[in-house]
């Protein structure tokens, strides 16, 4: 017998609050955050969950949009590291970022747990909540990382001495020179940054905003449950989750960008109309 998808998830039916705080920071995303909520609005009632939006200025529809949906709004001002522009290239990305998250955990909120997802991704496959719910155990500290969706324990985060602050402000990042030659690159300060990791450079995620503190919970007694295996990972044939990568407001201004934004723009419309 096979039973109907809302009978295989009885506990989200009758739960009237979800216990986590569903956390996004955005900027000028009104294309991507309301593909995200509208095909998160197809498989659960947004109602029950306690949406949290920290804008960083935007200046499109984002706001307008915001409005029409059951959200707690925040605008909170790029991080000033002195000495560096707040755009590509420069360490103030790291810092910014790193900057939006430990506000959402402290201040977006009360629940126990502070699930951060990116505005540009999106929903499939009958996702539902208890995905998520079921990996949140008493001695998990943290879910998932930094690249697109993942869940903290605000008790376990709070322990941490340094949290989302990446080393130093900065990422860092090697670019391949010659076929075995690498020189390491350190936010553009060194030369100038392949913005969208094209070509021949390749992220070294350890210093990264979420990775030190996967390590740094970890050493505290927590423990890292990955996506990997589980239906929320972006690689799991049967994935409930679509990750656009849209950008977060730090788009430069050329040709090149504007193109590509307009046909992630795009993407985004027609999945959420359902045709994609």
């Amino acid at each position: 017998m096979i039973l109907p998808v809302e009978l295989l998830y009885w506990k989200d039916m009758l739960m009237s609050k979800y216990p986590l705080d569903w956390c996004l920071t955005t900027k000028n995303e009104g294309a991507f955050i309301q593909c995200h909520f509208t095909t998160l609005g197809r498989f659960i009632d947004l109602n029950k969950l306690n949406i949290h939006i920290v804008d960083r200025g935007s200046t499109d529809n984002t706001m307008e949009y915001l409005n029409t949906i059951p959200a707690k709004k925040y605008h909170v001002e790029p991080y000033k590291q002195e000495g560096f522009n707040i755009g590509y290239p420069g360490s103030s990305y790291g810092y910014d970022l790193a900057h939006k998250m430990d506000y959402m955990v402290r201040n977006c909120g009360n629940e126990e747990w502070c699930v951060i997802v990116h505005p540009d991704v999106w929903f499939l496959n009958n996702f539902n909540m208890e995905l998520l719910l079921e990996l949140m155990k008493e001695d998990v500290g943290m879910i998932g990382d930094a690249c697109g969706f993942m869940a903290i324990r605000r008790k376990a985060y709070l322990q941490s001495p340094i949290g989302f602050w990446p080393f130093l402000g900065m990422a860092i990042y090697q670019r391949k020179l010659n076929y075995d030659e690498y020189k390491i690159n350190i936010n553009g300060l060194i030369e100038k940054w392949d913005l969208y990791l094209t070509g021949n450079t390749l992220p070294i995620l350890g210093p990264d905003v979420g990775e030190l503190l996967m390590v740094q919970l970890q050493i505290l007694g927590w423990k890292w449950i990955p996506l990997a295996n589980t239906r929320l990972s972006l690689y799991h044939p049967n994935t409930v989750l679509r990750h656009i990568s849209g950008g977060s407001g730090y788009w430069m201004n050329n040709e090149n960008d504007k193109i590509e934004l307009q046909q992630r723009k795009d993407a985004a419309k027609a999945y959420q109309g359902g045709s994609l």
